[in-house]
């Protein structure tokens, strides 16, 4: 599975899928991508919201079929969080400041056909402990309105009860920080190694390169103020919406040198940005930095060279899954990982499988599922 980019459709907002008399089956482009049709009076009316970053900066995008004029009231939405691993924990509110809408213009040709979309710039702040929440997304009656004064609907078109929830985490940054200066103590100066290969870049390229090249660390930062969105699981399978990812406040950025080695994929994109960090880098959580990264290179095999370097085989040993694959697209340290029976890889639909382990040992695993 590569990478996205941006010359492969961006879903925003999971698969908008609309059946109905003579319209087919469209993809969002963020928010902008032509359907076929233009005919959306037998649609139910309503605006979607979604959430996007660019150049480190959260956004809200709320986006209507072609045709449905709307203003928003930003002082309508409000957002409730509880803690991610626990599921019956009451929710409770999110300070979160929300910026004017912003009329998002169509691109290309032709103008008419495409989504109406807004933007509105968001700022989280966080007065609960530190860690990964679950937060979903309310809006109130009059958060939407056509031209006449018709409260329009919450909600994605497509799908009923579809309304946005998403992944957001922050660090603990009391004390003089010491997540940080632990990671620029172990990395600063020194080669690290990606589990499952490793993906690094700038604004308008990444290179991706074999779990065995070193990749040398200049600089750990705390991008204060910033927000990322960042998967789980080995670097170079980062990208998918449809993968277990979530929203990082001021995240760790690792700068890094570009090693002289081939790189086994690269990428580019040609997205207008203001982003002046510097890189090469990667862009993690302070829980993520051992599960991605190793101060030590992997293992060197004796005997034959295997015929499939990616294949999955009983008795191999966990240590050689995170090689091989990376770790599993899962939350959690490497510790917390690495005493779970059983791994769950899931980069998007058809990239599915498991792992499960007996002594640190391969016993048995599902095969990857293709697209239908």
């Amino acid at each position: 599975m590569q990478k996205d980019e941006t010359t492969t459709v961006k879903i925003a907002a999971g698969v908008l899928a609309l059946t109905f008399g003579i319209i087919g089956f469209f993809l969002l482009n963020q928010g902008r991508q032509s359907p076929k049709t233009t005919t959306v009076a037998s649609v139910r009316q309503s605006v979607a919201i979604d959430l996007r970053t660019q150049d480190n900066t959260a956004t809200l995008h709320a986006f209507a079929l072609p045709g449905v004029r709307f203003t928003l009231d930003p002082s309508k939405v409000s957002f409730k969080a509880r803690p991610y691993d626990q599921p019956n924990a009451p929710e409770r509110h999110l300070d979160v400041t929300i910026g004017s809408p912003v009329y998002v213009p169509p691109e290309g040709a032709p103008l008419t056909g495409r989504l109406v979309e807004y933007a509105m710039p968001v700022t989280f702040h966080p007065s609960q402990p530190p860690g990964m929440y679950r937060v979903r997304l309310e809006a109130a009656p009059g958060f939407a309105r056509s031209p006449d004064g018709t409260d329009l609907e919450y909600g994605d078109w497509s799908r009923s009860n579809a309304t946005l929830s998403f992944n957001l985490w922050w660090p603990s940054e009391d004390n003089g920080d010491p997540n940080v200066e632990h990671a620029r103590k172990e990395l600063t100066g020194k080669n690290v190694y990606g589990y499952g290969a490793i993906d690094i870049g700038c604004p308008h390229w990444h290179n991706m390169y074999a779990a065995s090249v070193p990749i040398k660390v200049s600089q750990v930062l705390r991008e204060h103020g910033m927000v990322a969105e960042i998967w789980t699981g080995s670097t170079i399978h980062w990208g998918n919406d449809a993968a277990l990812h979530f929203f990082a406040i001021d995240p760790l950025r690792v700068v890094v040198e570009t090693p002289s080695a081939k790189a086994i994929g690269l990428g580019g994109s040609n997205q207008p940005t203001s982003n002046v960090s510097q890189c090469p880098a990667l862009t993690l959580a302070d829980f993520q930095i051992d599960a991605i990264l190793s101060m030590r290179p992997p293992p060197v095999k004796n005997g034959p060279a295997l015929k499939d370097l990616y294949s999955l085989k009983v008795g191999m040993t966990r240590v050689d899954v995170a090689w091989q694959r990376g770790y599993p697209n899962e939350f959690g340290d490497r510790a917390d990982l690495d005493r779970e029976p059983t791994w769950q890889y899931f980069d998007g639909p058809g990239d599915r499988y498991s792992v499960t382990f007996r002594n640190n040992r391969v016993i048995s695993f599902t095969s990857q599922q293709g697209l239908p």
